[in-house]
């Protein structure tokens, strides 16, 4: 994954920035509560059973924090 700075310093063509634009549209960000809530809407309106998640956070100790407090999320 690029690092922040990476994404930061890129110059973004308008081609690029609308597709990452609508990508993270799709994508859930936030704390723990705006989580819970956006995972509980999608749950909902998908009325799926599970889900599968991926974390694109930059670094490892980053996405291994994701997944634990989304862990805490679930009880």
């Amino acid at each position: 994954f690029p690092t922040l700075d990476d994404v930061a310093a890129w110059d973004w063509t308008d081609h690029e920035r609308r597709f990452v634009d609508g990508w993270m549209e799709k994508n859930l960000v936030g704390g723990p509560k705006t989580a819970q809530k956006k995972l509980q809407q999608l749950l909902a309106s998908t009325q799926a059973a599970e889900l599968m998640v991926l974390s694109t956070a930059p670094t490892a100790a980053a996405r291994q924090r994701s997944y634990s407090l989304l862990r805490e999320l679930h009880g």
